[in-house]
């Protein structure tokens, strides 16, 4: 019976990786993903070194529904022109690469802007909250 179970599995495991070598093949190992990008990275001036993609991922656990598939962006010359669009929403096509740390890795071949958000600081967030004191404050 424990044989059975563990063939089975050993066959699972063949026909994913088949399928998803079929897939990159096909394709070149061209994917599109959707998400917003995210800094992962800051250098030592507080700059922005590295940036991921968060793309939502459907899931129909109940308890985990904000799942976010991250992708690492290589740096290279149109990972550096995705630096400038943090925090907006992204449509990215580009090829998969194996990290060896074992993360999703994309080189980016183009990109697309499909929402761009408004950045908020310190400073929005703090006014806002002030704001919003001074409305609910009670009156006397």
């Amino acid at each position: 019976m424990k044989s059975n179970i563990l063939f089975s599995l050993i066959i699972v495991s063949i026909l994913l990786v088949l399928c998803i070598s079929y897939y990159c093949v096909k394709n070149n190992g061209e994917i599109t993903i959707t998400g917003i990008v995210n800094p992962t990275e800051w250098d030592e001036r507080n700059t922005v070194s590295t940036i991921e993609i968060s793309v939502p991922m459907p899931s129909d656990d109940p308890v985990d529904q904000d799942y976010t598939e991250n992708f690492k962006i290589i740096d290279d010359e149109k990972g550096r022109e995705l630096l400038e669009q943090i925090d907006n929403l992204v449509e990215v096509k580009g090829i998969a690469i194996n990290s060896d740390d074992g993360s999703l890795t994309i080189r980016i071949k183009k990109f697309k802007v499909l929402e761009i958000r408004k950045h908020s600081t310190c400073e929005d967030e703090i006014t806002q909250i002030a704001q919003q004191l001074l409305i609910q404050k009670p009156s006397k």
